[in-house]
């Protein structure tokens, strides 16, 4: 058997290494060009953690559950539906709501989207509010439910999942 000097052994080794390396690059850039889904002008928005309604939560005093939804119920629009429930009537309660459009790297504000739904003396409140948009998108609706009863104010920040506007 015939021995490789330490010299030789050295270079073989890094020219493996380099073009194993240049192989995985490769790869790497393939695997993260994203295909666009039909109708969509950027690429979809990278996947969040789902966040499930907001269930009972000791540290709160009021807020019992709250959920914040998003659809595409026709053609250019976004509906945006919150939900919040209390333990007992409350002085006021609601969410204040807003869409947020992707542009292919980030969430963006769509400008004029923010809306206050509310109700007062009760322990649950439902409403929905609808947005005109533009085809080729993807949306999110961002919001925060509320309750305040006297001088105590309870709170949730909510992100919903996206939708792509298509038509």
């Amino acid at each position: 058997m015939k021995r490789i000097k330490p010299k030789k052994f050295l270079t073989l080794t890094l020219l493996m290494a380099l073009v194993s390396m240049l192989f995985s690059i490769q790869v790497s850039a393939a695997d993260s060009q994203q295909t666009l889904e039909p109708g969509a002008l950027t690429t979809a928005p990278p996947v969040t953690e789902s966040l499930l309604p907001f269930a009972v939560n000791s540290s709160f005093k009021y807020i019992y559950y709250t959920d914040l939804g998003i659809s595409n119920p026709s053609s250019l629009k976004v509906r945006l539906n919150a939900t919040i429930s209390a333990y007992e009537i409350v002085n006021s309660i609601g969410a204040n709501v807003s869409l947020e459009r992707y542009n292919g790297s980030i969430w963006v504000a769509v400008s004029g989207t923010g809306s206050s739904l509310s109700s007062v003396s009760t322990d649950y409140y439902s409403g929905n509010v609808e947005y005109t948009v533009t085809a080729g998108y993807y949306y999110r609706g961002r919001g925060v439910l509320w309750a305040k009863k006297g001088t105590t104010l309870e709170e949730v920040t909510y992100s919903t999942g996206s939708v792509l506007v298509t038509q």
